[in-house]
């Protein structure tokens, strides 16, 4: 780990050095360098306000929204994106338009919730990119368009959003808003589950059963799908239930299924069909 010379930095942020301040304010919250403490992250942080520092009001605002090392305070919150935003900071810029889209801090307002996104994606902030991509996948303030949705999600996906990573492979699965190309989805699958998204691990687990995009092995589906369960996606339990029921890549184990097929129950899945199987094979 680097070496850094706290105490100087420490001085340098006395006499008004905005990166000494901001490094130390960042130190402080991820307890890098220092012990980790909120209170004086916060107190660094505030700083930013007669600094007029985009970064640092922005890392007010974040203090305000989660309560570190001041008391939670939505309204604060927002006050603070609200300024970053106007200074520049295109993170605060889609920060408030996530306060509009769930009326955090402010009354909601989708519409323009979906203004701040736009804003943003002119700093290409990836969320920002993310983000609209959901409201044109659902239709939330916009008429619902799968092909923007999937340009939205492949402009962050480029940039490294793990999250977008896993959609684009969706959207590719499923043909929405993109000819359908299970090549093409194992490849953003792939490239998620490097960055341990459970879904995307759970459909490379789907790819390897069905043999889309690449041959069938029912041993790695089975791979795949444990470490998406180890991760909290349900839909594993699911895919995992089908591989016990059949004997697919694993010995053959109606008790397992079932179980599986409970657990996916729980969580809203239906497995009706499957269930009654369980019981003819039993």
């Amino acid at each position: 780990m680097e070496n850094i010379d706290i105490n100087k930095m420490k001085l340098l942020a006395k006499n008004g050095d905005v990166n000494a301040i901001s490094d130390l304010g960042y130190y402080y919250r991820e307890g890098i360098h220092v012990r980790k403490n909120h209170r004086k992250s916060f107190e660094y942080f505030k700083k930013g306000i007669e600094l007029n520092s985009s970064y640092l009001i922005w890392c007010l605002a974040d203090a305000y929204a989660y309560g570190e090392g001041t008391k939670k305070n939505l309204k604060n919150a927002f006050k603070y994106y609200l300024l970053a935003a106007k200074l520049g900071e295109p993170e605060a810029i889609t920060t408030l338009g996530v306060c509009y889209f769930y009326g955090k801090g402010i009354k909601k307002n989708v519409k323009k919730a979906i203004k701040y996104y736009r804003l943003a994606t002119k700093g290409k902030d990836i969320c920002a990119y993310f983000n609209l991509g959901l409201c044109y996948e659902w239709g939330d303030g916009v008429k619902k368009n799968n092909k923007k949705a999937f340009e939205f999600f492949l402009k962050a996906a480029h940039l490294g959003h793990s999250r977008s990573l896993y959609k684009v492979g969706k959207c590719y699965v499923e043909g929405k808003g993109v000819t359908k190309n299970y090549k093409e989805a194992l490849k953003w699958f792939k490239k998620s589950a490097l960055e341990k998204d459970p879904e995307a691990l759970s459909y490379l687990g789907i790819c390897f059963h069905n043999g889309w995009g690449v041959k069938k092995d029912f041993k790695k589906s089975i791979e795949y799908c444990k470490k998406a369960l180890s991760l909290g996606d349900d839909i594993a339990n699911y895919n995992l239930g089908l591989c016990y029921l059949d004997g697919e890549g694993v010995k053959k184990n109606i008790n397992k299924a079932k179980k599986y097929f409970i657990k996916a129950k729980k969580m809203g899945i239906d497995v009706k069909e499957e269930l009654k199987r369980c019981k003819i094979n039993k």
